[in-house]
């Protein structure tokens, strides 16, 4: 069972695969978000692995934004769906 909270010790990890998922389950606009070498047309928030480090980025009008490097992909995933779940509410307010 995975917990979308903060992860303990023991906690099954997730996987990008599993972000997606929850990320679609919840009606965030794929649009809105971008795996590894994918680009955004405008802007998006990117996740990408890099040399066993996993980076999130803000990509706005042909410009990257560092916006956290993590060791585990957990990490870096719930993170990233933390940053998309309060956008996406705040877009739909």
């Amino acid at each position: 069972m995975i917990r979308w909270g903060f992860l303990k010790m023991g906690d099954t990890v997730m996987t990008k695969e599993e972000l997606t998922l929850r990320l679609q389950a919840e009606g965030v606009r794929d649009q809105l978000y971008f795996f590894d070498d994918e680009t955004p047309d405008y802007d998006g928030y990117i996740l990408r692995g890099v040399y066993g480090r996993w980076i999130i980025e803000y990509f706005e009008r042909g410009v990257r934004s560092e916006l956290g490097n993590y060791a585990s992909e957990t990490e870096a995933c719930q993170r990233f769906y933390d940053i998309l779940s309060a956008e996406y509410t705040a877009k739909m307010k």
